[in-house]
């Protein structure tokens, strides 16, 4: 938008010149023929140019910090205090101003998910099996419980299952609490509801497949993908099946619920739209280049946002109709929901060391929120030894630093200057 409000500035002015110099001409002219004298005419640059250039904006590093392993999941920050966990199986909080290290929490298991913060606590689970709460103040263990009553399914890498990979689990589901109750999916294909006091259950849900999407709830409704291919919305007090929507292929990404409408996509490379009070199919939007649907949505200004998968493309989508505003590269495999600002949409890109799906560069892009066009891209190299790198977590941008965890192990908070 900046561009085009240039575009027609410069063409005002110069319309505007062009009339100006044109009536002195005229007028010089009849003066001069009328007292014979010649007359001079003198043009000044115009002293605005320089202040019309637009500004580039780029992001540098205002802190790093290191763990022991690939961060898939994503940050939560309160009161200036970044909260995420990490594969080496620990859950940090640091200053989100300079990176200070606060306080770190041991668990047994490698670490995929979200953090959520509610209050004065967090959630956050483990491949362990337990789900955890623990205060944000000291990070002490309030309580954790067992979501893996039944015997949980293996991770999945890339390579275990080539050349297909259907089964790659990379994500962690992520807890969300509602009126004194957790709800967190699981690897042994249970959806938990658990008591947010004690962490006690009040009933679990069985599904054919692990659970790594995270329950969205509106109204009466909990909704969640599967790696059975179904989508699901059941009844938040009881757990009991309100409807089932069978999809292609493996659903893991969370939904995004606006107007009534349900927004998810699955493995079976389909963007849906379903209806939240029977899941019947509002519209599709088939992804090309055999792309899986691993991006959540976001609604942002009655606009849908999403990524995708080896497509590597970011979408601006008109939720009512599933008309696609715009397109754009996204320099990788756009797994994570994207981040939203009045002017911004934030992305994170996974590079793929061994893909045929183009020049992927995993890393961060900010694009214009609006147009789609590029503002910045901050690139990551592939890692050594690891299939993946670059960012599959969704960004957080507070008070002007762009935070995140990559998958070289490090966590970043990135700050955007003009030049």
């Amino acid at each position: 938008m900046k561009t085009l409000k240039k575009t027609k500035m410069k063409t005002f002015k110069t319309t505007y010149f062009l009339i100006v110099f044109g009536a002195i001409i005229a007028t010089s002219f009849i003066l001069g023929c009328a007292s014979g004298n010649e007359t001079e005419i003198i043009m000044e640059e115009n002293e605005e140019n320089e202040e019309n250039e637009e500004k580039v904006i780029k992001p540098v590093t205002e802190w790093e910090f290191t763990t022991g392993g690939p961060i898939w999941g994503s940050s939560t920050t309160k009161n200036n205090i970044t909260y995420f966990g990490s594969t080496d199986g620990k859950v940090y909080a640091l200053d989100s101003k300079t990176g200070a290290k606060k306080w770190e929490y041991k668990t047994n298991g490698p670490i995929h998910g979200n953090v959520s913060v509610y209050d004065n606590y967090l959630y956050i689970a483990s491949d362990d099996g337990n789900l955890y709460k623990l205060s944000t103040a000291s990070g002490i263990e309030i309580w954790k419980a067992n979501i893996n009553e039944e015997e949980a399914d293996i991770r999945y890498a890339p390579a275990d299952n080539s050349p297909n990979n259907f089964r790659w689990d990379y994500r962690g589901s992520s807890p969300t609490e509602l009126d004194g109750v957790v709800y967190i999916g699981s690897a042994d294909n249970n959806l938990y509801a658990l008591n947010a006091a004690n962490g006690s259950k009040r009933w679990h849900f069985k599904t054919n497949g692990i659970i790594r999407s995270k329950p969205i709830i509106a109204d009466q409704y909990v909704v969640f993908g599967s790696f059975d291919g179904y989508i699901y919305a059941i009844d938040k007090d009881s757990g009991t099946e309100l409807w089932k929507f069978k999809t292609g292929g493996a659903v893991t990404p969370s939904v995004a619920i606006y107007n009534n409408k349900v927004f998810i996509g699955s493995r079976d490379k389909n963007l849906y739209s379903l209806s939240l009070s029977t899941g019947e199919v509002s519209w599709k939007i088939p992804y090309e280049n055999g792309s899986w649907v691993e991006s959540g949505a976001t609604i942002y200004n009655d606009t849908l946002y999403i990524g995708s998968s080896f497509l590597a493309k970011n979408f601006a989508i008109n939720p009512g109709t599933g008309v696609i505003y715009w397109s754009i590269d996204a320099g990788g495999a756009a797994y994570a929901t994207p981040k939203l600002t009045e002017e911004g949409y934030y992305s994170g890109a996974v590079g793929l060391e061994n893909t045929n799906s183009g020049d992927f560069k995993g890393g961060v892009a900010r694009y214009d929120r609006l147009t789609g066009d590029l503002v910045w891209r901050f690139k990551f190299s592939v890692v050594p030894g690891l299939y993946d790198h670059g960012v599959s977590s969704t960004v957080e941008v507070i008070d002007e630093l762009v935070l995140f965890g990559a998958l070289d192990g490090t966590f970043y908070a990135l700050k955007e200057v003009e030049e």
